[in-house]
C-alpha cells in the first residue's frame, strides 16, 4: 500500500518512536564522532487523522519554533484535512527525545503524502551487529527508511537544528542500542548482554533546553575529544563481546572527561557523588546536555533500594530499564 493511502485511511493511525538516553558520546557526537545511545520503553506516540476535504488544514499540537512545528508549517498540504497528537510519556520533563520524536514523526508524515512506500511497516531498519570487533560500524549506504536513507531526515533536520548531532534521532529509528558514526556515516544497533548489570535513568525533572545550550556550548577540546573517542570506542567493544568491565570503565572514563570540561551540570554532580557511596553501583553519568535531565546508572540488583532513596534525597524519579525498545513502528 501506498503511504500516501496509509495517510488517508479512515479513523486515527499512530506511531510509536522510543525514548534515547545518550550512555556515552553525546559531546563527541557533535563533532561527528561515534556515540552509544540506548532506546527504552515507554514510548512516544504520534498520532494522526486524515478528513477528505477541499479546504486542506493541518493541526498539530507542537510549538511554532521547534523542528517539528517549523518543519510541518513549511510542508505543502494540497488536500484534506490531517490532525496530529502527540503522547509523551515522560511529561516534557526532558532527556528523552521528546523533540526529536516529534520531528521522525512530522518527516515521516511528509514521505507518506510524497508517495513513498513501506514493504514491512514493523520492519527493523538496522540490523543487528554480533561479535564486533573491528571498526565501529559498517557502512549502510544501501539501507533505507521508507523511500529515503537515514541522511535524508539528517539532512531535513539540520536545516531546523544545525548545531545538533542528529545521533538521538537516527537511534530512535533504530531501536536497541544504537551505535552512530556520522564522520563515516554508520550506523547499527546491538543488544544488551550482561546479565548482571542492570540500568537504571534516574530523572532529575530539571531540563536543560538542548537547542538553546548547544549554540552556546564550546566544541571539546581536541585532546578531550582523543580521549572520549577512545573511552566510546571501548563501550562499543564491550557490548560486543559482552565485557561487563569494560562498558564500566568506558562510561566512568567518559563521566571524568565531561566533568574535566565543565560540561556536567552541579545538581548532577552532586548526586554523582552519592551514588559513588552506594554498594553495588558500578558506574554513573550524567546524559545529554550538561547531564542535567537524566542520571544512567549501572549497578547490581542489590543496589536498588539504595537507588531508590537516592532519588527520595535529590526529588528524582527512577525507571529500570527492564525492556528495551524496537525500532520505529505503525502501530495501528
Amino acid at each position: 500500500m501506498a503511504l500516501s493511502e496509509l495517510v488517508r485511511l479512515p479513523g486515527r493511525r499512530t506511531i510509536s518512536i522510543p525514548a534515547k538516553t545518550f550512555l556515552v558520546g553525546e559531546y563527541l557526537a557533535l563533532a561527528g564522532g561515534p556515540s552509544v545511545v540506548v532506546t527504552t520503553a515507554p514510548a512516544f506516540k504520534f498520532s494522526w487523522s486524515y478528513e477528505a476535504s477541499r479546504s486542506p488544514k493541518l493541526t498539530h499540537p507542537f510549538h511554532l519554533e521547534s523542528p517539528a512545528g517549523q518543519f510541518l508549517n513549511q510542508m505543502d498540504l494540497q488536500s484534506g484535512r490531517i490532525d496530529i497528537e502527540f503522547s509523551d510519556p515522560y511529561r516534557g520533563r526532558g532527556g528523552f527525545g521528546g523533540s526529536t520524536a516529534e520531528f521522525l514523526g512530522s518527516w515521516m508524515i511528509s514521505r507518506w503524502l510524497s508517495g513513498d512506500v513501506v514493504a514491512n511497516t514493523d520492519a527493523e531498519w538496522c540490523t543487528e551487529l554480533r561479535d564486533y570487533r573491528e571498526q565501529v560500524c559498517p557502512l549502510w549506504t544501501s539501507e533505507r527508511l521508507g523511500g529515503g536513507r537515514f541522511v535524508d531526515v539528517l539532512e531535513a533536520y539540520a536545516k531546523f537544528e544545525p548545531n545538533a548531532s542528529g545521533a538521538d534521532l537516527v537511534s530512535q529509528i533504530t531501536g536497541g542500542i544504537a551505535i552512530w558514526d556520522r564522520n563515516k556515516q554508520v550506523m547499527r544497533k546491538l543488544s544488551w548482554p550482561f546479565d548482571g548489570l542492570k540500568l537504571s535513568l534516574l530523572q532529575t525533572g530539571r531540563k536543560i533546553k538542548t537547542h538553546e545550550h548547544l549554540k552556546t556550548v564550546a566544541p571539546l577540546r581536541a585532546d578531550a575529544q582523543q580521549e572520549m573517542g577512545l573511552w566510546v570506542q571501548d563501550a562499543v567493544q564491550a557490548f560486543a563481546l559482552a565485557d561487563e568491565d569494560r562498558l564500566i570503565a568506558s562510561v566512568r572514563g567518559v563521566g571524568k572527561v565531561l566533568e574535566s570540561q565543565g560540561l556536567v551540570a552541579e545538581h548532577t554532580l552532586q548526586a554523582l557523588r552519592d551514588l559513588a557511596d552506594i554498594v553495588g553501583v558500578r558506574a554513573a553519568k550524567g546524559c545529554g546536555a550538561m547531564g542535567a535531565d537524566v542520571v544512567a546508572v549501572l549497578h547490581e540488583t542489590s543496589a536498588l533500594p539504595a537507588l531508590d532513596e537516592i532519588c527520595r534525597e535529590h526529588g528524582f524519579s527512577r525507571d529500570e530499564t527492564k525492556h528495551w525498545s524496537s525500532a520505529v513502528r505503525i502501530e495501528s
